[in-house]
């Protein structure tokens, strides 16, 4: 009996422990369970082997799921990868890593908070205030970033403003660009469209004698009339090509004998191709004097001229050389002859539609050769001047009908007569009168004479269309050994068509 009961409670004591043990293992078991439900590879493969069994709505659930529980681990990770960068100094590199972490939880809103005040520090509020709105939109009650997002605005809207000003103050910019292209253009068209330019001038002189104290007419020797005069014909029968003609009884200044030129007629042909041109021309000068060897000598000269030019939008550059050396009065020349050399610079600007300045060299040399008797006079002038020109007239151009401006002239004379060494290189003529023989004794430039300062003012106004007149007054006053001052008027008429 007893033996019975014995074996009753051990079967008793067997059955609560293995009862006990189940309920463990059971407990184990569902705790296993809960923690491969929250495994993000446990929860893929369960969405795997629900799409193999074509229960598709279930698989996404579960594959979103598992996205989910991983975006939240893994932004967490990112976050803390962006604070370990902030201190060290990495600010670039922690951007980045705090984006990544707010993708992928925007709920984790620290992210938030520190990538949109690194933001508003660097002065990025775009990003800053979008960053800042993200963070209110899960989190209405934030404390931190309405510290900085207020003032992130503000400094937003006074960029944008800024910005703004600059917008419209570089569409002004481009819009003026625009008009002076155009305006350049119009004005291109108007130049390659224009076939015939011709003038016609003559000028009035009178001059002042101090020594005398006497204001009297001043005449030139001229073929046609005793005053200066010019005729000026520029011919375009095509964009490419120009042809000039030149007739006039030039005015070389207040201190030079008119009649070393009693005229001049020049011939002047240029090939223009992509803003380069280049050209020939033909000089002839003739003079008519008493006041080199021979009252009755009259003599004429030819010369070959090289041109070459250059014109961009506003510039225009122009050279003229008509060499002394092509021919040149040698030994083997007889009698008497004249020999002239001329060099010119044209340089021209304009700055808009209402203004442009121009700047011009030139000079001319003189020479009467007495190869009988070894004998030569010489006689330089040189002319460095400036100028402004406001507005001009075209043929296009319906807001405006006259033109001004004003220049001053530098002018050197030079001369060297009865020079005994005619043949010789720098023998006080030509080339600013330098001379060799008398560079030791301090007087390298011997053929210096005097200098003239001139001041112009010029008027021109259309009359009809196609056709202006034009006025110039003109002062010259040379230094006070000599006391001679001119004040000259020149009257014109021009045509353009």
């Amino acid at each position: 009996m007893a033996h019975n009961k014995l074996n009753k409670k051990s079967i008793a004591g067997i059955l609560y422990s293995a009862s006990v043990f189940i309920i463990l293992f059971l407990a184990l078991f569902c705790v296993r369970e809960n923690a491969h439900a929250r495994d993000p590879q446990s929860i893929n493969r369960q969405g795997a082997l629900m799409g193999e069994k074509r229960q598709y709505k279930e698989a996404i659930d579960q594959f979103d799921r598992a996205i989910e529980i991983y975006d939240k681990e893994s932004a967490q990770a990112y976050h803390n990868r962006a604070w370990a960068y902030e201190l060290n100094g990495d600010i670039d590199k922690a951007i980045p890593s705090y984006e990544e972490a707010l993708h992928r939880n925007p709920y984790q809103v620290i992210s938030g908070e520190k990538v949109g005040y690194i933001y508003y520090k660097k002065g990025d509020y775009d990003n800053a205030i979008r960053v800042g709105e993200l963070v209110l939109k899960h989190d209405p009650e934030n404390k931190e970033v309405p510290k900085w997002l207020p003032d992130a605005y503000l400094k937003r809207m006074q960029i944008q403003k800024k910005l703004e000003q600059e917008r419209r103050k570089k569409e002004e910019e481009d819009q003026r660009r625009k008009e002076e292209m155009d305006q350049l253009k119009k004005e291109k068209k108007e130049r390659e469209s224009t076939i015939v330019y011709a003038t016609i001038d003559f000028m009035l002189r009178t001059g002042y004698d101090m020594s005398s104290e006497k204001y009297d007419m001043v005449y030139d020797s001229g073929f046609f009339v005793d005053v200066p005069e010019r005729i000026f014909c520029r011919i375009t029968p095509t964009p490419s090509w120009e042809i000039d003609l030149l007739l006039e009884n030039p005015w070389l200044g207040g201190m030079m004998p008119s009649t070393l030129c009693v005229h001049n007629e020049t011939l002047e042909g240029m090939f223009k191709i992509k803003g380069y041109s280049v050209g020939l021309g033909i000089q002839f000068n003739h003079y008519d004097s008493g006041i080199s060897f021979n009252d009755d000598l009259r003599l004429w000269d030819v010369k070959i001229g090289l041109l070459f030019g250059y014109q961009k939008d506003k510039m225009d550059l122009r050279f003229r050389f008509y060499p002394r050396l092509l021919p040149f009065d040698t030994k083997a020349s007889k009698n008497q002859t004249l020999d002239i050399d001329n060099f010119s610079m044209n340089y021209s600007y304009k700055v808009n539609d209402t203004i442009s300045y121009y700047a011009f060299i030139n000079w001319r040399d003189f020479y009467i050769m007495d190869h009988t008797n070894k004998l030569s006079n010489w006689w330089g002038v040189y002319e460095f001047g400036i100028g402004i020109k406001l507005w001009e007239i075209m043929k296009t151009n319906d807001k405006r009908d006259f033109t001004f401006s004003v220049e001053f002239i530098e002018r050197l004379y030079y001369r060297d007569t009865n020079n005994t060494k005619p043949y010789d290189a720098l023998n006080g003529q030509g080339w600013f009168g330098l001379n060799s023989d008398k560079w030791l004794k301090g007087d390298a430039i011997s053929g210096f004479w005097t200098y003239g300062h001139n001041f112009g003012f010029k008027v021109e106004e259309e009359i009809i269309k196609y056709l202006f007149l034009y006025q110039a007054f003109y002062i010259e006053l040379t230094d006070t050994a000599q006391g001679h001052y001119e004040f000259n008027f020149l009257i014109g008429i021009g045509g353009v068509y």
